[in-house]
């Protein structure tokens, strides 16, 4: 009889944890308190002048889609040519209207990595593009 009543409550006990394990694994794919998932997240980047020339003062202008909300987010561009040597790295200050800016002056011509970091308490989401850099 005691040896009934032990397996009954293993299988409560498993019963039990099937409905904790699921909630997560669904955890990985939550909805942010800002509104969106990592999968939904994404950017967009404009130069600005849109022909970025070596030496010359370039604006790199991302909107952020997927987030209903823009609190405590921080971008970051990663800035690498041709994708090898030392990553430059830009902390944007701020958003103007959903817009971060930050201001970069290529010192090389040639094809750049642009690796966008959008930073939030609950995400961390990398974006990939790429620009050219005239002489």
């Amino acid at each position: 009889m005691i040896h009934t009543a032990q397996h009954g409550l293993r299988k409560l006990a498993a019963i039990a944890f099937i409905p904790v394990f699921a909630l997560l694994l669904s955890a990985c794919n939550t909805i942010t308190p800002q509104g969106g998932t990592e999968e939904e997240v994404t950017a967009e980047l404009t130069v600005s002048p849109a022909a970025a020339k070596a030496g010359k003062p370039v604006s790199l202008i991302s909107k952020i889609k997927g987030l209903k909300k823009l609190i405590d987010v921080e971008l970051y561009y990663e800035l690498k040519k041709d994708g090898t040597g030392k990553p430059k790295l830009i902390k944007v200050e701020g958003q103007i209207e959903g817009r971060f800016i930050g201001k970069w002056e290529p010192e090389e011509p040639g094809m750049y990595d642009v690796i966008i970091h959008i930073i939030n308490p609950d995400i961390h989401v990398i974006v990939r593009k790429e620009m050219t850099v005239e002489a």
